[in-house]
């Protein structure tokens, strides 16, 4: 009866990870997040700083993954990575990235996928030829991955996403919060 038990438990399990979650995408079916925080009375050089200011909490340097910053216009870009550890291999990285546009009184958080490195080996890697939102994932010519693990690796990458930016909005409001001390 035991046995029964587990057999079922993983066959539950396998039948909920190989389902597909809800991955947000922009108007050409492409992976995106984006949305407007409205911040209050507070003025554009202001949530820039709060933004900035913010980064450092989660990075130790955040000029490493600035890959645009123009504080007069109110825009920085930076490259993100998520990682999802898994039984077989090194894990696996997802990289997206955020543009944050600033503007007196809000700000908006756009997210974009760029690329997924499946590391099988300390020798041996590969990354993913197609978007987060399609279903299957096309390596380039190192490995064969299969659907049910694409769909898991890209819903626990994008759950562990939503979590760091919320965790990002938090920082920020706490940041702009302080800036008038």
């Amino acid at each position: 009866m035991k046995y029964l038990i587990f057999i079922l438990s993983f066959l539950c399990t396998s039948f909920l990870h190989g389902q597909d979650c809800d991955i947000p995408t922009n108007a050409i079916h492409n992976f995106e997040i984006s949305e407007v925080v409205e911040v209050g009375d507070y003025s554009k050089a202001e949530i820039y700083n709060a933004v900035l200011l913010s980064s450092a909490d989660y990075v130790k340097n955040p000029t490493e993954i600035t890959k645009y910053e123009d504080y007069s216009a109110g825009v920085l870009i930076w490259e993100l990575e998520t990682r999802v550890r898994t039984v077989i291999g090194g894990g696996n990285f997802f990289f997206f990235n955020v543009k944050m546009e600033m503007k007196d009184g809000k700000y908006r958080m756009s997210v974009t996928y760029t690329d997924c490195i499946f590391i099988i080996s300390e020798d041996s890697s590969c990354s993913c030829a197609n978007d987060i939102a399609a279903y299957n994932c096309l390596p380039n010519d190192c490995l064969f991955i299969t659907d049910k693990r694409w769909n898991l690796l890209k819903c626990t990458a994008v759950d562990q996403l939503y979590g760091l930016l919320d965790e990002y909005k938090s920082s920020i409001k706490a940041n702009i919060s302080k800036s008038q001390w």
